[in-house]
């Protein structure tokens, strides 16, 4: 027992107050300025409105969302049908979900998700500021009081101008508050051999998302030569300990297997995977112009002009040069650390460097994603320039405040892009400067103590990063916007799942508008729309073959036409509006709190079998209305689904066209002519947009007679208008159907990996589905493995004999299994070390005990903490 107790030996004297203060502090000035700002901004629980922005309103929420109904409902994490179609929802998930924080969904309300993923923001900020702090005290043995300075570097760490324009990006924030600890883990490893520590954080950092880990790693590999090249232990025993390296970050990358192996065999499915690009040395901007980013209050970019988001706090234009000045800190280090700044500057301006960071692409928005990195470098020598402050004359503190100053005044007359920069940009910046330079003035003459001096800094720090993320970030929508017909859909959803005439029959439902393409996920029904990175590129190919809404990271019903509705099953139709129902293709289902939900009569199962060969007979070369109508006419070849009403016309602004008859009309202008178009006729008025993504236009209902008018609305455009008009054929829909249906696969059961049915041939045909074609599908026949023939590289189709069979297809994520065992053994493999090498310090601390002397007593002012006068550079850790 007496040996058990030692070997969990709990150390109370790191865990007093005195010593976590410092990291509770880190941990919530960043998280209080945070508040604030939600305050400022009204976001719940201080107002109705939510911070969600970009992809977190149209991925991160809805995927959240679906997580959390896996883990209330027991669903299979390896499958959905609420995106896309059908997703491979753990590849989604290795982007997406894939942070060990985000179990604690489990236990979060299902209305409260947007709060959840808000929390988990704010609380990785908080980690950020934490691991930033942590890592400086550690790398110069600063504890107790002489540990407070380092929060103010952890503040601007982790509400830098980075993270003021990417915060919204939940599951990047792990590899950014992880970072500091990979690197301190990295030191360790190459000071005392001591690896467990980086890799661990590293396989976490892997495991969390692969993506931006993918640049932590390239991070690390890059700062490996900094050491090198700084350090003289480096230069001792170089092989041991690099062969120490490779083992440690193998390891890591093993650890992460249970994520990373099932997604690179998922990879080729991406639109990522196309990779293209020829390598051009030319640069986006000049020093001059990055470095006027690092000022407070410059708007964030998040667009294709590149610009890099590097704001840290405006002190790092006096700590750099105080970096400089220190002459305590050995030249080579300068060195190299100033190498490390000029190819992070190459690395955001330089278009191949660009494009080698972002993994091989350049990216679409979003620009500079390594930029943590830089800003973490820019820190840890700010920091590094701070602890030589007592050491800095006058004459050297006033020099460094006019060259700081100077460089504003210089940056205000030529920046003159108000779309970044604006006047109080300028002001503000300088204003700060001077209060730094002011308690730096009041230090070295001995006005404040440091613990005075300490605690200005970090209310500065606190003021400075809210104004600056308060006037950059957290733009918000309305809550109530966001979630208004949620509960009118999710109860009529709930009605049809209860109420359908088969329970087990599978469907699919879609709104006529969509808020998000991710609408399924974040409402719990089957949708065959989604924007993820992860989406199927040749789902997308195959959208864009009918018409509807792809693009490369998404595909979408929008375009939709009767006949697309019936090819996908979408069985039900979700509107905010009433529709005119004066026809035979679908009925009103339910109305509840103004959602209008539509039964469409002619929406096809999820599989049937057909003597067709579609996948060479079909035609898809033509447009879009063209396209549908080769596949309509090899089932009912008597007349056209869609008619041509007009011909074709081109005009540059604006077009006029008669519709011949009464009936639906639709109209497909080519990617290449404008992507917004108006249309106008009668009561109908209606802006059609992202028509560059090959978008057929639904006109509607439309009186034979009518004038249509299209006109180009895109601003500033030039392009050409080329309209193909048609009129839909009602009657025929039915007959394309009835023939597509005479040999229906009916569903008797299914869940998110399994589907089960039976069908009845009465003679040889293929059973074609509306499955998306991808590795991890199998199929049995009647009990026996079946072959699986892709659709257009789209959906899976089966070969089947005459007579009735059970045909049963079942999903799991390939390599899931060898993954999670891989992940497992890394697990066990990383205890294993720490347990010995707990052992071995418990044999080393018998062997060098002491004989018992009294001890002698300390005077009170010995007991009292203080500042370590380290400046040296140097990685001491204690056990």
């Amino acid at each position: 027992m007496k040996a058990l107790k030692a070997f969990f030996r709990f150390d109370r004297e790191r865990f007093r107050l005195r010593n976590t203060a410092p990291y509770l502090l880190a941990f919530f000035i960043p998280v209080l300025v945070m508040l604030i700002i939600f305050m400022q901004r009204g976001i719940w629980p201080f107002g109705e409105r939510c911070f969600l922005r970009t992809d977190l309103y149209h991925q991160y929420a809805p995927f959240f969302q679906e997580l959390k109904l896996k883990f209330s409902t027991g669903g299979s994490l390896e499958y959905s049908w609420n995106i896309g179609g059908g997703t491979n929802f753990w590849a989604l998930s290795a982007y997406y979900l894939a942070s060990p924080l985000n179990i604690l969904t489990a236990l979060c309300p299902q209305k409260y998700i947007i709060e959840f993923v808000t929390l988990m923001i704010l609380i990785k900020l908080g980690f950020s500021s934490v691991t930033m702090t942590y890592y400086l005290n550690r790398r110069h043995l600063k504890h107790g009081l002489a540990a407070y300075p380092a929060v103010f570097f952890g503040i601007f760490y982790a509400l830098s101008g980075y993270m003021a324009a990417y915060q919204w990006n939940v599951m990047w924030l792990d590899c950014i508050w992880l970072f500091p600890l990979v690197l301190l883990g990295l030191e360790r490893l190459f000071k005392e051999g001591k690896g467990l520590l980086y890799s661990f954080t590293l396989g976490l950092t892997i495991l969390s998302n692969y993506y931006i880990a993918i640049m932590v790693c390239m991070g690390i590999f890059i700062y490996c030569f900094f050491l090198l090249g700084t350090e003289k232990v480096m230069r001792v025993d170089f092989g041991k300990k690099f062969a120490k390296f490779a083992g440690y970050t193998a390891l890591a990358v093993v650890f992460s297997s249970m994520y990373l192996i099932p997604y690179i065999s998922y990879f080729h499915m991406t639109a990522s995977a196309e990779n293209s690009f020829k390598f051009e040395w030319y640069s986006y901007f000049s020093v001059f112009d990055m470095m006027s980013r690092h000022l407070i209050n410059v708007d964030v970019h998040t667009g294709l002009d590149h610009w890099p988001n590097i704001y840290c706090g405006v002190a790092v234009f006096l700590l750099l040069p105080f970096y400089y000045l220190n002459k305590k800190i050995l030249l080579r280090e300068k060195i190299g650390y100033t190498i490390l700044l000029v190819f992070f500057y190459f690395s955001f301006s330089t278009r191949s460097m660009d494009y080698i960071w972002h993994v091989m692409h350049i990216p679409n928005s979003l620009p500079c994603r390594q930029a943590f990195i830089y800003i973490f470098l820019l820190l840890v020598m700010s920091y590094r320039g701070f602890l030589g402050l007592k050491d800095r004359s006058f004459r050297e503190i006033t020099l460094v405040m006019i060259f700081a100053l100077g460089f504003v005044i210089a940056a205000e007359k030529l920046q003159t892009d108000t779309e970044y920069y604006h006047i109080y940009t300028f002001y503000v910046s300088a204003v700060f400067m001077i209060l730094y330079v002011l308690l730096a003035y009041a230090y070295r003459k001995g006005r404040i103590y440091r613990d005075i001096l300490v605690v200005m800094l970090l209310t500065l720090a606190a003021i400075e990063s809210c104004i600056n993320t308060g006037v950059t970030s957290v733009p918000t929508v309305n809550r109530n916007d966001y979630t208004s017909f949620d509960s009118g859909t999710r109860a009529i959803m709930q009605e049809i799942r209860e109420g359908e005439g088969d329970p087990n029959g599978f469907y699919r439902v879609e709104k006529t508008t969509l808020r998000t393409k991710n609408d399924g996920a974040w409402l719990s029904y089957p949708s065959a729309s989604t924007f993820s990175s992860v989406a199927n590129a040749n789902l997308t190919t195959f959208y864009k073959y009918l018409g509807l809404e792809s693009s490369t990271n998404a595909y979408s019903t929008t375009g939709h036409t009767f006949f697309t509705d019936m090819l996908f099953g979408i069985r039900y139709s979700v509107t905010r509006d009433a529709l005119d129902v004066d026809n035979a293709l679908y009925r009103l289902y339910d109305e509840q709190d103004k959602v209008f939900v539509y039964r469409n009569n002619y929406a096809l199962p999820l599989g049937a079998a057909l003597i067709q060969n579609i996948d060479n007979a079909w035609s898809t070369s033509g447009n879009p209305l063209e396209n549908q109508n080769s596949l309509a006419r090899l089932f009912y070849p008597d007349r056209p689904l869609f008619i041509n009403a007009t011909g074709s016309y081109s005009k540059k602004k604006k077009i006029q066209l008669s519709a011949d008859e009464s009936g639906y009309y639709y109209a497909y202008s080519p990617r290449s002519g404008p992507k917004e178009i108006e249309v106008v006729h009668g009561d109908f008025k209606k802006t059609f947009s992202n028509l560059n993504r090959s978008i057929t236009m639904d006109l509607g209902y439309v009186e034979g007679g009518t004038v249509i008018s299209f006109e180009n609305v895109e601003k500033d455009s030039t392009k050409t208008l080329n309209l193909n008009l048609y009129r839909f054929d009602e009657e025929v829909l039915p007959e394309v159907y009835h023939a597509m249906t005479k040999a229906p696969f009916i569903v008797d059961d299914y869940d998110d990996t399994h589907v089960n049915g039976h069908i009845t041939l009465t003679e040889s045909a293929t059973l074609y589905t509306t499955i998306a074609y991808e590795e991890g599908w199998s199929v049995t026949v009647d009990g026996k493995p079946a072959k699986i023939t892709p659709v257009k590289e789209a959906y899976i189709s089966v070969p089947l004999e005459a007579g009735t069979h059970d045909v049963r297809f079942r999903f799991r994520v390939p390599y899931l299994t060898a993954g999670i065992v891989l992940t497992l053994l890394s697990g066990a493999v990383m205890l294993l070390i720490a347990v010995l090498a707990r052992i071995g310090e418990l044999k080393k601390e018998r062997q060098d005990a002491p004989d018992e002397v009294p001890a002698l007593p300390v005077a009170d002012d010995e007991k009292k903490p203080s500042y370590a006068d380290d400046d040296d550079f140097v990685f001491p850790y204690s056990p």
